[in-house]
């Protein structure tokens, strides 16, 4: 079975939550509805990283303001943003 080039493999993945511990909780908690970074490269820095950060923010049912673009994208306009 082929794997998808567009997500993160395994020894991927384990860096990524490493690296992205902080926003990884943050999407995990209870009390927040919107996710809020400052530009749009805190959420990877490449497009897997991008792309993960993105599914764990739509799997939480967050809403993402960036900052620098003066925006608050709600949960199903995520698909659209690109890296």
């Amino acid at each position: 079975m082929k794997s998808d080039p567009t997500k993160l493999n395994q020894l991927e993945l384990a860096a990524y939550e490493i690296k992205f511990e902080n926003f990884i909780k943050m999407c995990s908690e209870k009390d927040i509805d919107v996710a809020a970074i400052s530009h749009r490269y805190v959420l990877g820095d490449t497009a897997k990283e991008f792309d993960e950060s993105i599914r764990r923010l739509k799997n939480a049912g967050l809403k993402l303001s960036i900052a620098q673009e003066n925006r608050i994208y709600e949960c199903a306009e995520l698909d659209g943003l690109e890296f």
